[in-house]
């Protein structure tokens, strides 16, 4: 049998309608359990054993794969098969990364991949120490790459020129998309009626 191998308790001669049960090598699964030996000196169903073949694991926008064989990487479609013993890398695209320590997946005996697949996440800004008179916080969710506007508060400063809108950087930080200008509040203070 290619592939495969007979029970232990397999004979060499069999009698019509006796059965006998096979099983497969690591990598290939059976097409059944056990087949039976017709009168005609045939096995019924032929003992067959498949190459297991693992589908495309499922990403989502964020994610590609590459083969860690030739660190390339793949377009793939959901036509693609992979045989056991295959090691994919889960990469990230720009600006997002994983949630696992490991992106190797290996494929299985049974058709499925181990560890299962990673996930990859938005990369979010958490450092505003470069925009200066600003709130940061007030923009929430604000990922690698992107821009949006923020609030500022202060009682020294003010806008004179340009605007809110800070950019989040690779280093996580957020820096201002086009320097804003802050003027000086002027204070006068009232001493007994008099200024």
């Amino acid at each position: 049998m290619n592939n495969g191998r007979w029970s232990n308790t397999a004979k060499e001669i069999y009698k019509a309608d006796e059965s006998v049960s096979f099983s497969c090598n690591t990598g290939y699964i059976p097409n059944r359990s056990e087949t039976t030996c017709l009168p005609t000196k045939v096995w019924s169903p032929p003992p067959v054993c498949n190459i297991v073949n693992c589908t495309v694991p499922a990403l989502n926008s964020a994610q590609y794969l590459q083969l860690t064989s030739n660190n390339s990487k793949w377009e793939i479609t959901d036509e693609h098969k992979f045989t056991y013993g295959t090691i994919l890398s889960i990469k990230c695209n720009k600006w997002y990364e994983t949630t696992d320590e490991s992106s190797n997946r290996t494929s299985q005996e049974d058709g499925t991949w181990s560890p299962s697949p990673s996930h990859c996440v938005k990369i979010i800004c958490n450092d505003s120490t470069d925009v200066s008179h600003a709130s940061v916080d007030k923009y929430p969710g604000l990922g690698v790459g992107e821009s949006g506007n923020v609030s500022y508060n202060s009682t020294y400063f003010y806008l004179t020129e340009g605007s809110l809108e800070v950019t989040c950087t690779d280093s996580r930080k957020f820096k201002w998309t086009s320097q804003p200008h802050f003027g000086t509040v002027s204070y006068i203070f009232a001493i007994n009626g008099f200024a």
